[in-house]
């Protein structure tokens, strides 16, 4: 089977997800890392949170060096699994599979009620601009999802034979 051609909202919207299941990748895996190796991810946090420059790297050392090995277990385990679904829905949207639209739709859409509560929580032109890219990628998957669905051939099929009896 042909893989159809991308267009630059297939193109744009698999490179973001693919970067996202990265970061979550790497996210489990330090976290991972710092359940298991608590003593010296305190010490090194320690050392090195009045060096850091950023503010996020700040908080990111504090909660690993402070939070419970449940928590980091919990965290480790769900952005691994979110990580590689992700993988798995980008690369299926890259092959053209009709299930990956399906998959990938619902992956951006999910998360549509949190970015409207942190909409209502803080408005910003920034998180204004990345739920409207979100919506707007959502809505495109979803229609293509569709329009590529052998249940919409069965749906229009079979409408069309209503109307003709």
């Amino acid at each position: 089977m042909a893989v159809p051609s991308r267009t630059w909202l297939v193109k744009l919207a698999v490179a973001k997800k693919v970067i996202f299941a990265l970061l979550l990748l790497i996210t489990s895996g330090v976290t991972g890392f710092t359940w298991r190796h608590d003593d010296t991810v305190t010490l090194w946090a320690q050392a090195h949170v009045a060096q850091a420059e950023f503010q996020l790297v700040k908080v990111v050392l504090n909660f690993l060096s402070q939070a419970p090995v449940t928590e980091l277990k919990l965290i480790a385990r769900g952005t691994g699994v979110y990580g590689v679904i992700i993988g798995v829905a980008a690369w299926g949207v890259w092959q053209g599979k009709v299930w990956a639209y399906y998959l990938f739709a619902g992956l951006v859409g999910m998360l549509l009620p949190v970015e409207v509560w942190e909409l209502k929580r803080e408005l910003s032109w920034e998180t204004g601009l990345l739920f409207l890219v979100n919506l707007i990628i959502f809505g495109y998957f979803a229609w293509e999802a569709w329009h590529l669905s052998p249940f919409r051939q069965a749906v229009l099929g079979s409408v069309t034979s209503d109307t003709r009896s």
